[in-house]
């Protein structure tokens, strides 16, 4: 499809990246690039010296003379000028302004979780190569990525953004929109005023950019200018829209901040127009997580390393009020129930038949359910440790999950509609502002909240056909030879109705983790135009465990792809519209779960 591997912006050499063409350390640089000029014998070579600065030494340079303008023969080499005659000048030199260019692919995708926030750079490393059908849109892809994740001080602003934050007033610095000149209504530009009467959107943004404490004014700034980074105040195009602000490539984070080498390597293979899924779940390889599935096995062609529920906070699952609340998961990462003696003592547990040798999933972690506001639900280990003040008496420390066990339970995600925190992450309506209420973070999949999935527990293939209402009564649960439940060959009370806490990761109907579909004419979901390439990988971790925690590294993802196809020469023709195409899209969603 198109050549987007990084390469030198001069001396390329076909098909080779910068790092190919240069020391081969597994980093592209600039310094991979830096080349002998044409007039030195050894025109070409790589002459990155120490440090990566330009080496002289390493360029053959020679004595050209000045009437002829050709090179001395017998041949001269020269290192400085007074190794030439008179009438001669040295020339050849080792050309250390050739830059390592990178593709990057679409623009910063910032993210927030947990208290930890990281802004991602991803990039091509290879050129993308597949199979793409002009007329039926089914469509077949391979290219590698690399994502240079970057630690960002700004919980809600991950990436800097190109326009739209607070100068001055009591939000100066973050997220805002400007307001119509009538209506009043949310705008970034002028193009989104469009009630009666409108015809520009302003700076002025009261409830975006409040006066602070001090009565300093606060207005929207909404020119096109990096709000930070390392071109911060200079021009920038709007590529994206996130739930943290207008993201660019035009406004990069601090490269200092980059924890993660020359990236995160992630190969997809292949991106398609049909089904994707992630294999089934298997044992996690974490010590101590080996009784959970986990959807990126050890020993995956995208990653090797032990693997864990670390994108799933500990919840109680037992029945009644404590149902769903996390298990000391304040101010920390939370704790599951383990196994108490038998041979597998200590280890993450959900049921007593993961605690082979004897042992019982019994031990509970403790937390605070009495005292200080601020310490409900944090680790615990003695009533005072509850405490609002020392010596106050109030704190009581007990179970996290009486009548039950703490297990991975999956946080509702949704993102804040409407509202001074429109776009915003959230868990439910309280956790947006006045206005504002917590819609669904993705339409395709729904929102994966923190519950239960009710569904038939008989033998062989299960059908997810039952609810909370229909609990413990027998249902027909496996298929018949037809393979279509709810036809007369149906198992009648093959299982029981049963919820159990909510798997992490998506599972539809048919038993698929991780399941998404594109779109060709083929499947009636799509057409050539209008395309929807999707694709599952396993993303392996960073060097940051505080980043892994956050982000569910390693793990899981998915990526979808949705844009044009656009006619650009007229050899072959499509049914109505003559000549070839060209895609042009943007990535929608490329999430990591666990």
């Amino acid at each position: 499809f198109s050549s987007l591997h990084p390469r030198c912006s001069a001396y390329e050499v076909v098909g080779q990246t910068c790092d190919q063409q240069g020391d081969n350390d597994g980093a592209n640089e600039d310094s991979d690039c830096f080349s002998c000029t044409a007039e030195a014998t050894n025109a070409g070579a790589p002459c990155a010296g120490a440090g990566g600065a330009p080496d002289e030494t390493l360029c053959d340079s020679q004595c050209y003379d000045d009437a002829s303008g050709m090179p001395v023969v017998p041949q001269t080499l020269c290192g400085r000028q007074s190794d030439c005659a008179a009438g001669q000048t040295c020339r050849g030199r080792c050309d250390g302004t050739v830059t390592c260019r990178k593709i990057n692919q679409g623009p910063p995708l910032p993210l927030s979780r947990g208290g930890t926030a990281v802004c991602n750079i991803t990039t091509f490393f290879s050129d993308v190569v597949g199979t793409s059908d002009i007329v039926t849109g089914e469509t077949s892809k391979s290219y590698q990525l690399r994502t240079k994740v970057h630690l960002s001080s700004q919980v809600s602003l991950p990436c800097p953004v190109c326009g739209g934050v607070c100068a001055g007033g009591a939000r100066d610095g973050l997220l805002c929109q400007g307001t119509c000149d009538v209506s009043g209504a949310p705008c970034r530009f002028d193009s989104d005023c469009t009630a009666p009467g409108d015809t520009t959107c302003t700076s002025d943004s009261p409830v975006d950019c409040p006066p602070s404490a001090f009565g300093q004014l606060g207005v929207c700034d909404l020119s096109l200018t990096c709000s930070s980074g390392v071109n911060q105040g200079e021009a920038c195009r709007v590529e994206g829209e996130s739930e943290f602000g207008t993201v660019s490539s035009d406004c990069p984070p601090d490269p200092e901040s980059n924890l993660t080498g020359d990236g995160i390597e992630i190969g997809f293979a292949p991106v398609v127009s049909g089904l994707v899924s992630h294999p089934p779940l298997s044992p996690c390889t974490w010590p101590g997580f080996g009784n959970f599935g986990c959807p990126c096995p050890s020993g995956s062609s995208a990653s090797a390393r032990a693997t864990k529920p670390n994108l799933c906070d500990p919840a109680c699952d037992a029945a009644g009020p404590n149902f769903g609340l996390g298990c000391a998961t304040n101010g920390a990462s939370g704790s599951f129930t383990v196994c108490v003696g038998g041979t597998e003592a200590g280890q993450a547990c959900d049921e007593d038949t993961d605690c082979s040798g004897g042992g019982t999933c019994s031990g509970n972690p403790l937390h605070c359910t009495a005292g200080g506001a601020d310490r409900l639900q944090a680790p615990c280990s003695v009533d005072a440790d509850c405490d609002t003040s020392p010596g106050s008496g109030d704190g009581v420390c007990s179970d996290a999950c009486p009548g039950g066990r703490c297990v991975p339970l999956c946080v509702e995600r949704g993102v804040c509609v409407g509202g001074p925190d429109d776009g915003l992450i959230c868990a439910a309506n309280a956790d947006c502002a006045s206005g504002g209420v917590c819609g669904n973070f993705d339409p395709e999949d729904g929102a994966c909240t923190a519950g239960r999935d009710y569904s038939c527990n008989g033998p062989g293939l299960t059908w997810i056909n039952c609810d909370e209402a229909d609990a413990g009564t027998l249902r027909g649960c496996e298929w018949g030879a037809d393979g279509v439940p709810g036809t007369d060959d149906d198992v009648a009370g093959a299982g029981t109705c049963r919820g159990g806490p909510k798997h992490c990761y998506l599972v539809d109907a048919f038993g698929v983790h991780g399941k998404a579909e594109g779109c060709s004419t083929l499947n009636g979901k799509g057409d050539p135009t209008n395309y929807n390439n999707v694709t599952a990988f396993c993303v392996p971790p960073t060097e940051s465990a505080q980043i892994n925690s956050s982000a569910g590294l390693g793990g899981p993802g998915r990526l979808r792809q949705r844009g044009v196809n656009i006619s650009n020469f007229s050899s072959i023709p499509l049914p109505g519209r003559p000549g070839n195409t060209r895609s042009h899209g943007k990535d929608l969603a490329s999430i990591a779960d666990d």
